[in-house]
């Protein structure tokens, strides 16, 4: 940065280390600063765009800064749709502000993007949730089942499948 401060890369690095060692407010500052750079330049870097709104989605997130972590996981999703954390953590800030209408499209569209049986889980799970707090209890009781399936014996499912019933 002595060399350019408009830098984007270099800001980007600076930003992910800092929010890394706990220096969280700067960090995010350096790579707000990084998108903005990257996108006015001339010849803007489209990778290295989406890699520092990755970081920068998550720094968000894990500030409690869920707007602005939600602004950032849907221009995720609309450069890479089957982006299964991008979708899963919009899904689920959508969720805990009540918004289950929202979240049940995003879970819908991060299953795209499950490949491991855990993460199935948690969507299913969560779909089951959502549905049951917009009275779609058969929706809601087919996606516990579903979750279920991929994860046997699992107490919390089972405890949400016997409250539903």
């Amino acid at each position: 940065l002595a060399g350019d401060p408009e830098n984007y890369a270099a800001l980007h690095s600076i930003g992910v280390y800092q929010v890394k060692h706990g220096e969280s407010a700067r960090g995010i500052a350096k790579l707000e600063l990084a998108i903005r750079l990257n996108e006015a330049s001339a010849h803007p870097h489209p990778t290295m765009m989406l890699v520092t709104r990755k970081f920068l989605s998550s720094a968000y997130h894990s500030s409690g800064m869920l707007d602005q972590a939600a602004e950032q996981y849907a221009i995720i999703l609309r450069a890479e749709p089957e982006s299964f954390v991008a979708g899963y953590s919009l899904a689920q800030i959508y969720q805990s502000k009540g918004l289950c209408s929202d979240a049940v499209d995003v879970y819908t569209q991060t299953l795209r993007g499950a490949t491991e049986p855990a993460m199935f889980r948690e969507v299913y799970n969560n779909l089951g949730y959502c549905y049951y707090n917009l009275n779609r209890r058969q929706e809601a009781l087919a996606s516990y089942e579903r979750a279920l399936s991929y994860a046997p014996g699992d107490p919390v499912i089972l405890d949400n499948i016997r409250r539903l019933r």
